[in-house]
C-alpha cells in the first residue's frame, strides 16, 4: 500500500504548503475515499450485466463485500467459496 504524505512530497519538490496542506490532504482524502465507492459501485454494475443466472448473481452480490480499514485503506473483496468458484471458476467432476 502506498502512504500518501502531502508535506513530504511538497518539501521534496521545494514547495511550503504550511497552510495549504491539511486542506489538502483533506481533498486528497476524500478523492481516496470516493474511488474506493466508485470501484465497489462499478463491480455491482459489471455484474448486474453479466449473463448468469439470477440465484447466481444473487449470491455473488450478497457476498462481495466492502470494508474500510482506515481512513484512505478500502477493501473490496469475495466471501465465501461459492462466489469465488463463480469468478475464478472451478474444475469439472461427476456427481
Amino acid at each position: 500500500m502506498a502512504d500518501l504524505n502531502v508535506s513530504i512530497i511538497a518539501d521534496k519538490l521545494g514547495k511550503d504548503l504550511e497552510n495549504a496542506s491539511e486542506s489538502v490532504q483533506a481533498e486528497v482524502n476524500t478523492a481516496i475515499k470516493d474511488l474506493a465507492h466508485s470501484a465497489h459501485a462499478s463491480i455491482v454494475a459489471r455484474v448486474q450485466s453479466m449473463k448468469m443466472s439470477e440465484n447466481n448473481r444473487r449470491d455473488y452480490l450478497r457476498a462481495l463485500k466492502f470494508i474500510t480499514i482506515s481512513e484512505n485503506t478500502y477493501l473490496i473483496f469475495l466471501e465465501g467459496d461459492w462466489p469465488n468458484k463463480l469468478e475464478e471458476g472451478f474444475p469439472g467432476y461427476n456427481a
